[in-house]
């Protein structure tokens, strides 16, 4: 299938995405301090400049500002706006417009052999606001060279075009690297901070398979070796408290798994940045492991235990039973008091939750002394 198809076939894709509140003398008001003033980080967040010369508010009524800037300024007056008020500025039309437009994406060839991909309703004039270096910051630093394609996302709706921009940039980071394609969620302009987003929306680890998954590979280890290997990374990964430049090591190592024959596909959800991130499963397993804290500033591997089994949501805390089964797989040390505590943290396990089994086959293998406990509990 070409790029082209597939960013065809994009248009049924959803997930929740930014979006842009059009600026209406309620919201001034909702924003406005107990004596009806604004401050002067405010009037910049709506892109005036400071002091504000006289008839601001009635220039920028109309205008349009990113979700977030609004949150903040509402945030520093001291107000609140609920979300059903925030809501009511929202058309969901593009730019918040009040009747719905054709919304088109388009993707440039930039020089530096470099890639963006946009959306507009108006392809002409975006592409010549491009070319004259009036477009993104990505297509100032690399000048564009042509239009590669554009086409009609099939949604007038903004955060379905958006859904749309944001996957059709990964197909082609996919293609051509990180490195060299912006556009989506993906707009930084500075590397790193693109893999945070890249991580956040569970592409990072998509595109890292892609690029090791053409690499050649040598069977160094054995299989039981190269597992062992994985687990030290990791610990000097979390031990150098998880910089930035050390998460594809980590990741390369744990791909390298996939090669081996041993490799199941029950263990794939173990690849995922939420398993071994240095806020994820992994970090929490080593400190039972090793009967010291792993990954946190916590006082000891009880005290990673007491935190975990509070992850969750609404009540609802599923990675329990992993977290207790590796706490009894490995029985770190406790006082006598943590040891009465532990024992009725050991009830969760008679609870009627419905618990997380994603993780269970892979960590069957990589932690030996958990094996018995995950199959029979």
């Amino acid at each position: 299938m070409t790029a082209i198809q597939q960013l065809s076939k994009l248009g049924k894709t959803f997930i929740i995405m930014r979006m842009l509140m059009i600026i209406t003398m309620e919201l001034l008001m909702a924003g406005a301090t107990q004596r009806g003033s604004h401050k002067r980080r405010q009037i910049e967040l709506l892109g005036e400049e400071w002091p504000p010369t006289p008839g601001w508010k009635q220039r920028i009524i109309g205008k349009v500002i990113p979700d977030e800037a609004a949150e903040e300024f509402i945030r520093l007056s001291g107000g609140n706006v609920s979300a059903k008020t925030c809501d009511e500025y929202k058309t969901g039309h593009w730019f918040n417009a009040q009747t719905p437009v054709d919304i088109y994406l388009y993707v440039l060839e930039l020089s530096n052999g470099c890639y963006y991909v946009g959306l507009t309703a108006d392809i002409k004039k975006r592409i010549d606001e491009h070319f004259n270096g009036k477009g993104a910051e990505w297509t100032r630093i690399n000048a564009p060279r042509r239009l590669m394609y554009a086409i009609e996302t099939g949604t007038k709706n903004a955060r379905e075009a958006e859904i749309i921009e944001s996957e059709a940039t990964v197909i082609l980071m996919l293609k051509h690297g990180i490195s060299k394609v912006r556009g989506g969620y993906y707009t930084q302009t500075e590397q790193r901070l693109v893999e945070v987003q890249l991580r956040a929306h569970g592409s990072w680890e998509r595109i890292k398979q892609a690029e090791l998954g053409k690499r050649a590979f040598n069977y160094e280890l054995s299989w039981g070796d190269a597992l062992d290997n994985f687990l030290d990374v990791a610990l000097n990964y979390y031990d150098e408290g998880s910089p930035d430049h050390m998460h594809e090591a980590v990741f390369a190592t744990f791909f390298s798994l996939t090669r081996y024959p041993y490799w199941d596909e029950t263990f794939s959800p173990c690849l995922g940045w939420s398993f071994w991130n240095m806020k994820g499963v992994l970090p929490v397993l080593l400190s039972f492991k090793h009967a010291r804290t792993v990954g946190s500033k916590l006082p000891s591997a009880y005290d990673v235990l007491a935190a975990a089994l509070n992850r969750g949501k609404h009540g609802k805390h599923p990675l329990r039973r992993l977290f207790l089964l590796g706490w009894r797989g490995f029985q770190p040390p406790t006082t006598d008091k943590q040891a009465e505590t532990v024992i009725r943290f050991m009830s969760y396990l008679d609870e009627s939750t419905e618990f997380d089994l994603q993780y269970d086959a892979f960590v069957s293998i990589l932690f030996p002394e958990m094996r018995a406990l995950l199959q029979h509990q």
